[in-house]
C-alpha cells in the first residue's frame, strides 16, 4: 500500500469503488450531509439516495485523517471476517448445525465473492441485513428488546439500499407468515 511504485494510488479491487470514494471522502471531511451527493459536491443538489453507511464510516474514521481509499482498504480486511462469522451465527440461529452453518457460510462466500468485495453495497449493507435477520430470529423466540432492535434496523435499512431492505422485509414477512401458520395449526 505504501510502495513507491504505486505513488499513493491504492489497488483497485472493484469497479464500484469510484462511486463510493467521493461519497466517503465528503463524510471524512466532516461534510456528513454531502455524503449522499459526494460526486458533484453541491449542497443545492438533492441526492438520489441516502448514504448512511458512508456517513457512519465518516464519523468513525474522520479523526484519523485518512483518505477514503485507505479507509475502504482497511475495511476490506475487517468486514469480510465479520460477514463470515455473521453468516455462521445467522445459520445457527436458523436451526442449522454448526457444521452445516460453516459449510453454508463457506459456500455462500465462494459464490458471492465478487459481490462481497463491493465496499458499501453488498458487503456493509449485507452485514446489516444479517444482523437484522438474526435479531428477528432471536426476537421471535421471546426476546422483546432484540425484537425492538430488529424493528429499528428494518426501518434504518429503508434508507440504506433497495435490495437490502427488500430482502430483510421479505424475510420478516415469510417469518411472520410461518409463525402465523404455526399458530393456526396449534389453535385447531
Amino acid at each position: 500500500m505504501r510502495d513507491a511504485r504505486f505513488r499513493g494510488v491504492l489497488v483497485q479491487l472493484n469497479a464500484d469503488e469510484y462511486y463510493y470514494l467521493p461519497r466517503l471522502m465528503e463524510a471524512l471531511r466532516g461534510r456528513i450531509s454531502q455524503a449522499s451527493e459526494g460526486v458533484v459536491g453541491d449542497p443545492r443538489i438533492r441526492p438520489l439516495q441516502g448514504a448512511p453507511i458512508e456517513q457512519a464510516y465518516g464519523v468513525l474514521f474522520r479523526w484519523t485523517g485518512w483518505r477514503a481509499a485507505t479507509v475502504l482498504q482497511i475495511l476490506d480486511s475487517v468486514e469480510p471476517p465479520l460477514l463470515f462469522l455473521g453468516l455462521i451465527i445467522f445459520l445457527t440461529l436458523a436451526g442449522f448445525s454448526r457444521v452445516h452453518a460453516l459449510a453454508g457460510s463457506v459456500l455462500f462466500v465462494l459464490l458471492e465473492l465478487y459481490s462481497l468485495n463491493r465496499p458499501v453495497h453488498q458487503r456493509a449493507s449485507f452485514l446489516l441485513v444479517l444482523l437484522t435477520c438474526s435479531c428477528l430470529l432471536v426476537g421471535m423466540r421471546g426476546r422483546r428488546i432484540v425484537a425492538v432492535i430488529s424493528g429499528e434496523i428494518l426501518v434504518l435499512l429503508v434508507g440504506v439500499y433497495f435490495w437490502s431492505y427488500s430482502f430483510a422485509w421479505a424475510f420478516w414477512l415469510v417469518l411472520l407468515l410461518w409463525e402465523f401458520s404455526l399458530w393456526l395449526r396449534h389453535r385447531h
